[in-house]
This record gives structure tokens, C-alpha cells and sequence, in this order.
């Protein structure tokens, strides 16, 4: 229910502090953040080059 999506977001957003997010929209993948919409290609170089 509502309280349950309450609860994942609290944690999530505790989490994303904890791991150095400060602002939106940030990604992470493993260790790496990615912040800012400027990044996003980044981000999908950084994506492609695991696969």
C-alpha cells in the first residue's frame, strides 16, 4: 500500500545521501554517480562499455 511506497522512498532517498546524491535526477551504477541530465550520455557510454 501507500505506506509500504512511503517506507522504499525514505530508504531509497537515505541511501542516495549516504552514497553523495545532492540533487536530481542522479544514477548509480556500482560505485560511479552520475548527477545531472548533461551526464546521461556519459552514463550510456559508461553502460554500453559493461555490457
Amino acid at each position: 500500500g501507500m505506506q509500504e511506497v512511503k517506507d522504499a522512498l525514505f530508504k531509497n532517498t537515505e541511501e542516495a545521501v549516504k552514497r553523495g546524491a545532492f540533487g536530481a535526477p542522479t544514477f548509480f551504477v556500482e560505485d560511479e554517480m552520475f548527477f545531472g541530465h548533461d551526464r546521461l550520455p556519459l552514463l550510456e557510454s559508461h553502460l554500453r562499455g559493461q555490457l
